[in-house]
């Protein structure tokens, strides 16, 4: 299985995982060593069964592993995949919705704090006697809002927005599973994915402005949503387009000031 982060939609790559991915991760390491361990009661009992014309032994282990569909690994979508910038999951055989939320992260002018976005569930409570109120001189964070220029709204698809401009809106995000896809990658540069491979969304990389201090590049879906209710200039974590800068990168293929297009790709 395949987890997307979907930025920019809320239920919609593939890096900040976090907690999801170690846990994820145990899950499958555990999946493992019982099968290690299913496969060495099996080579014993075959032993004792061996006759001089047939030896009857478990499926290897390999095999076994790819018919397994419960080893869920993670994805993010449109932030290398969450779902970064909607509350939805892609529309995808095979993708299902985990949570969806809003995307969070450090003040865009503070030194400290996490340099990757976080996709903070919706519905989201305090646990009794699991808080402490007030502030107590640790690490902070923010909501996330898209920065655009007014001339880049042309390059998205609003069908899905409610308005036709991104600022200074809050972004949402949503975590995707794909069930039945094991590998997943975000290629920055391009809109379409390899042939062999399922396209989750296309769009956009994002990321802090060149004079704020630095963070983590998304590819953020090209047909954004926003968090519902957010129109508020709050600062936070902010997503401004990348654009190439030559010759720093080759000029041709690359164009200076040219905004770089992203895909999010399962197999």
């Amino acid at each position: 299985m395949s987890i997307i982060y979907y930025m920019g939609y809320m239920p919609t790559p593939l890096s900040y995982l976090g907690l999801a991915r170690q846990c994820f991760e145990m899950h499958e390491i555990e999946a493992i060593r019982n099968l290690l361990l299913e496969d060495n009661i099996q080579n014993q009992r075959a032993k004792r069964d061996v006759n001089e014309n047939e030896l009857s032994g478990p499926l290897p282990l390999v095999s076994r592993l790819k018919k397994r569909s419960t080893v869920e690994r993670p994805i993010l979508r449109v932030f290398d995949t969450l779902g970064w910038v909607r509350r939805d999951c892609p529309k995808g055989i095979d993708t299902n919705n985990v949570y969806s939320g809003t995307v969070a992260g450090s003040y865009y002018t503070h030194n400290g704090g996490g340099a990757n976005r976080l996709c903070l569930i919706s519905n989201f409570t305090y646990e009794p006697g699991k808080f402490v109120d007030g502030f107590q001189d640790g690490s902070y964070i923010y909501g996330a809002e898209y920065r655009t220029a007014n001339t880049l709204n042309s390059l998205l698809d609003f069908k899905d927005f409610g308005g036709t401009q991104l600022s200074p809106h809050n972004v949402p995000c949503a975590v995707c599973i794909a069930t039945a896809r094991f590998s997943q990658m975000m290629i920055p540069g391009i809109g379409k994915c390899p042939s062999g491979w399922v396209q989750e969304y296309s769009g956009y990389i994002m990321g802090p402005h060149h004079h704020h201090k630095r963070g983590e590049y998304v590819c953020v879906d090209e047909s954004p949503q926003a968090v519902p209710g957010s129109t508020g200039d709050n600062g936070g974590a902010l997503f401004y387009m990348v654009e190439a800068v030559c010759p720093s990168l080759l000029c041709g293929p690359y164009v200076n000031g040219r905004e770089l297009r992203c895909v999010v790709c399962t197999k």
